[in-house]
């Protein structure tokens, strides 16, 4: 079992107010003046059309065609949202420890998030890092999703054939529709920033779909019962 980290087992459900906050902050300093309202939509335009890159693609929207200006508030974001992360302590998902610890007795479980290398300490911090097999993420790998080659790695590495992998991310731009042109199966957390996110065609439908952690037990339970015949 491939599982995402941001969304999934590290809560982010304050992620699309922080970073309005710091986008409007950031472009008030370049004298660039959004509202709370003007900013939500337009991430919400962003995220609809499965935009790569929200934080410099909002940054852009707000400052084309100026590209070095652009590019000042996108890096002003970014180091905003680090800083953010070094003052505040990340917390767990509600329920996804126990979630774990169940789908451990049954699944090899592997990491497949994009994040920093640090962000491990934070896993080992919380006690659940202990229940995946030889983590990595992806400033281990250098590579990062939706590159199918991070998830080709992931095969390798753990010596699994796709068919044998369900995928379970928040993400239907990162996480789902890779998976799935590997021919894995698939698991979408529905919840969070992208939950708004729709499949633009029938191949890229999840083949299971929750809003809640607690449900993953009953989607893993379904995708790998035995089939019929």
């Amino acid at each position: 079992m491939f599982c995402d980290v941001g969304g999934v087992i590290l809560d982010e459900s304050f992620y699309a107010s922080l970073l309005s906050q710091a986008m409007r902050d950031a472009l008030s300093k370049e004298g660039i003046g959004v509202t709370e309202q003007q900013m939500a939509a337009t991430i919400d335009r962003c995220v609809r059309t499965f935009v790569p890159g929200l934080r410099r693609a909002l940054a852009w929207r707000f400052t084309k065609p100026d590209i070095e200006k652009s590019d000042r508030i996108a890096d002003r974001v970014r180091e905003s949202l680090a800083q953010w992360g070094e003052k505040n302590a990340r917390r767990l998902t509600p329920g996804i420890r126990d979630v774990l610890a169940f789908l451990s007795e049954s699944f090899v479980l592997v990491l497949a998030g994009n994040a920093p290398s640090r962000t491990k300490n934070v896993l080992a911090e919380l006690e659940v890092l202990h229940f995946f097999a030889e983590p990595e993420v992806s400033e281990d790998i250098g590579l990062s999703k939706p590159d199918t080659r991070f998830f080709e790695y992931l095969l390798r590495k753990h010596d699994l054939k796709p068919e044998e992998v369900v995928m379970i991310g928040d993400r239907l731009d990162n996480d789902i529709i890779p998976a799935k042109v590997l021919g894995m199966r698939t698991v979408l957390l529905k919840t969070g920033l992208y939950a708004i996110l729709d499949p633009r065609t029938p191949q890229e439908i999840p083949d299971a779909t929750v809003t809640t952690v607690r449900e993953l037990p009953g989607a893993m339970a379904q995708l790998t019962q035995p089939q019929p015949g």
